[in-house]
């Protein structure tokens, strides 16, 4: 008798669960469907584009030395010359000369910027073309069949 109520209960447990998990997966479910039906929802009849203007140039005020004018890339290459100091000028050229660290380094930046180039040059659409001949003759004896 008191295997016949565990038994009961067991089942009853079981049918509680399967019930709970119907229910959680069916609201799962709705859910799911909602959200993928709202976001197929056109935009209605009276939606009006915003448009942006965007300003020709930056506003804001450049000050302490700053220009909106474009840098000299020579001149960004070889700062320290700026400062006159001919004992730097040598330090410096001594340094890029003799440092195998800072070759390596751009040797590594010239890799990667290559590297770039080829995962760019994916993006573009590529054509294959390809073709085939074949000569063929048939036996003279299939020609009676």
């Amino acid at each position: 008798m008191q295997s016949e109520k565990k038994e009961k209960k067991n089942k009853k447990a079981i049918m509680i669960k399967m019930t709970n998990k119907f229910i959680n997966t069916y609201i799962y479910s709705a859910i799911l469907i909602s959200l993928l039906l709202t976001g197929c929802i056109t935009v209605g009849p009276d939606y009006k584009e915003v448009d942006i203007k965007e300003p020709d140039k930056w506003q804001a005020t450049l000050d302490r030395g700053l220009t909106d004018k474009k840098i000299d890339e020579a001149r960004l290459d070889a700062w320290w010359e700026t400062l006159n100091d001919k004992t730097l000028v040598k330090l410096e050229k001594l340094a890029a000369k003799g440092n195998i660290d800072v070759k390596i380094a751009l040797s590594r930046i010239r890799e990667e910027r290559a590297m770039r180039g080829i995962e760019k040059a994916r993006l573009f659409p590529t054509l294959n073309v390809s073709s085939t001949f074949e000569e063929r003759e048939d036996s003279e004896n299939l020609r009676n069949f």
